[in-house]
């Protein structure tokens, strides 16, 4: 190949790199499916148009055909406990997840204190080195009585979808305004028109039933400084079935007619992209930016009240030594510190301990 061969070709290539577009449309389908996640029970899902909405189309079908749900798996591995009956499962849901993975952001103040002491008085070892014990803490919350459960609040993470698809269409406008070409704002119209049809199609009924009366703890396990628990008072979401989230069969037919039609729509706006020829350059500034929207909402963290779990914080039971703490749990809250027993001290408890323990009905 000669050098002015290869310098024609080289310029043509980024002066309107087309194959490489219909590659990137292909890829990112986890991060498109973690985003949409973000609003798991909402009909209106602002996720924006970018790259891997083919890929993530076929992930779906596959889902859809063989009964699996469509979340991901949560981030962050964890035990939820039903206080009532002591019954301890391993929690399949995203969102549970995200709530006790980014507790730091959302917790009140009152916790935060804690934590914030923990660092300001920190233990001194014989060397005279400091170590930072951190508290247990068990956080005592209730659902809100101003607030409707499974309501999810309007924060500023839906908005940016809605914000960057105006920007995308903006940006696709510019050829039409200086070329009189309108390929880049056609494909970009429907690329945002199927990523939001691809949310209804995903804003499955919510099954959680309501107004329970069940207390629930949620904990990463044995080695955690934290425990929340979440009191029934007749009006929060029954978490159970959050953790046990599975696909359901209800309206399976239909649902797996428009995740066919989706997968052919997508694959149409991807062979209709590859053959593009002109002001491609366009549409990886739109994909790009798109791109960069959907990591921002898969990773952003949120209040509970986002995922429609309102929560008001009664007390804060804390104390460097875990048995300590639960023993006074039990005390104000009957068989929420016994439930959590086992799973901070599965070994031989102490005679004094045992002790304790049977004179608050461990047996009953």
């Amino acid at each position: 190949m000669s050098s002015s061969t290869f310098e024609t070709q080289l310029k043509a290539q980024w002066s309107n790199p087309g194959d490489i577009l219909s590659v990137l449309l292909i890829v990112g389908a986890d991060v498109i499916g973690t985003a949409l996640a973000q609003f798991n029970g909402q009909s209106f899902k602002p996720v924006a148009f970018s790259f891997g909405w083919v890929a993530y189309a076929y992930t779906y079908l596959l889902k859809t055909a063989g009964r699996l749900k469509s979340t991901p798996d949560p981030d962050l591995p964890h035990l939820l406990v039903n206080c009532r009956s002591g019954y301890v499962r391993e929690n399949s849901s995203w969102i549970l997840g995200r709530i006790l993975h980014h507790r730091e952001m959302w917790m009140p103040e009152t916790w935060k204190s804690i934590r914030k002491r923990e660092m300001d008085d920190p233990l001194v070892d014989r060397s005279g080195a400091k170590i930072v014990r951190r508290e247990f803490v068990i956080s005592i919350f209730e659902p809100s009585f101003s607030v409707k459960q499974g309501v999810p609040t309007f924060d500023r993470v839906p908005w940016t979808g809605v914000v960057v698809a105006i920007l995308q269409l903006g940006i696709a406008a510019i050829p039409c305004g200086l070329y009189r070409q309108w390929d880049v704002l056609v494909v970009t119209a429907c690329g945002t028109t199927l990523a939001w049809l691809m949310g209804l199609l995903e804003a499955r009924s919510n099954n959680t039933r309501k107004d329970t009366n069940k207390t629930f703890a949620l904990t990463t396990g044995n080695g955690s400084r934290d425990v929340i628990v979440i009191l029934g008072n007749g009006r929060g979401l029954d978490l159970e079935d959050l953790a046990s989230e599975i696909a359901g069969n209800k309206g399976y037919t239909a649902k797996l007619i428009s995740a066919i039609l989706m997968v052919l729509m997508w694959t149409g706006l991807l062979i209709t992209t590859a053959g593009m020829k002109s002001n491609t350059w366009y549409l990886l500034a739109i994909g790009g930016i798109g791109m960069l929207q959907n990591i921002y909402v898969a990773g952003a963290r949120r209040r509970p009240g986002a995922y429609g779990i309102h929560l008001d914080l009664k007390e804060c039971i804390t104390n460097r030594k875990v048995m300590q703490t639960l023993m006074e749990t039990e005390e104000k809250y009957p068989r929420v510190g016994k439930s959590l027993l086992t799973i901070f001290f599965p070994g031989k408890l102490r005679d004094a301990e045992v002790e304790w323990w049977e004179q608050h009905g461990l047996y009953d």
